[in-house]
């Protein structure tokens, strides 16, 4: 009986999304609902999308031709064991592994507080008087925290709050290029690749914390320019605009991805992550990448074609 009650609840809350976004779409394209009510429905036949997808993507504005370009839920879904692997997904969901295979790339020293002394910990701390401890096994982006020395007694309280925290990897603070503090006082430069007989590069976002939350933007990778609006989680426009802010030492970030991508193949798709330094560019992170809704968001899309295009030979 509960099963029922669920399966219930569960259909009339998909309805409602269903009936809002058949409401939404007719507003803004002054269509009949019956009308829309069909083509999504065929929509979702033909192409895996959801209702959801279907307002994103704002289908009700483009023709069939253009539909076909766009990667939706089913399409991601038929291609997502093609692309990872998840027997051998260890070496980037294990922080610790990811960076002993790529420590040529991280530049910088990131540490196991477990593996050292006292001694040791205690002289990173009183030199940098500021690190960041992060989780070994979550995205460096989703668990990451700042620790500054002047908020607690001594290192060894300092120290002892990152176990308790289970913040065991440290290292010192980024000295981020100068350019990119304008946006956010730390800034993640995510690039993703997918392996296919040589490595090709799919989409880049930026993203920052804002107090808890994740704000993204969409970099076009021939311009190398912000596009658009930042999105916070729920997808609404962030309170500031950087529209055609040129992200610094992109290309280099890009040619660093084939890299990395050659060296990581059996993971065909990835979500490589970067922090830009005023000298150097530190690899941080990479993570199974299926943010595809966002970057095909039409705002972002110059020619309002989809992703499609970089999956057809998989």
């Amino acid at each position: 009986m509960d099963s029922i009650k669920k399966a219930f609840k569960k259909m009339l809350k998909e309805l409602k999304v269903f009936n809002n976004n058949l409401n939404y779409c007719a507003n803004k394209s002054n269509s009949l609902g019956l009308i829309l009510f069909w083509d999504i429905l065929w929509c979702k036949l033909r192409y895996g999308v959801t209702s959801n997808e279907y307002r994103i993507f704002e289908f009700y504005r483009i023709d069939g031709c253009k539909r076909n370009t766009f990667m939706s839920k089913r399409r991601y879904d038929f291609l997502k064991d093609k692309l990872v692997n998840e027997k051998i997904t260890s070496t980037i969901n294990n922080k610790e592994k990811f960076n002993k295979k790529f420590k040529d790339y991280l530049k910088r020293e990131v540490s196991n507080i477990n593996d050292l002394s006292f001694k040791q910990t205690e002289d990173i701390i009183l030199e940098s008087k500021y690190v960041i401890g992060r989780s070994k096994e979550a995205s460096f982006l989703t668990s990451y925290k700042e620790y500054n020395l002047t908020d607690y007694r001594s290192p060894a309280f300092l120290a002892e709050d990152m176990k308790d925290n289970k913040d065991y990897l440290m290292e010192k603070k980024f000295n981020q290029y100068k350019e990119l503090n304008k946006i956010s006082n730390l800034v993640f430069v995510n690039i993703v690749s997918v392996y296919n007989r040589g490595p090709e590069i799919v989409s880049s976002t930026i993203k920052f914390r804002d107090g808890k939350e994740i704000i993204s933007g969409y970099v076009d990778l021939d311009s190398k320019c912000i596009v658009g609006n930042f999105k916070d989680e729920n997808g609404q426009n962030y309170k500031e605009n950087f529209n055609g802010f040129e992200i610094p030492k992109l290309s280099s970030c890009i040619e660093i991805t084939k890299l990395l991508c050659e060296e990581l193949s059996e993971i065909r798709q990835v979500e490589w992550t970067f922090i830009i330094g005023s000298k150097q560019i530190y690899l941080v992170d990479a993570n199974i990448w299926d943010d595809y809704v966002f970057s095909q968001i039409p705002e972002f899309l110059k020619n309002g074609e989809g992703l499609m295009t970089y999956y057809k030979r998989i």
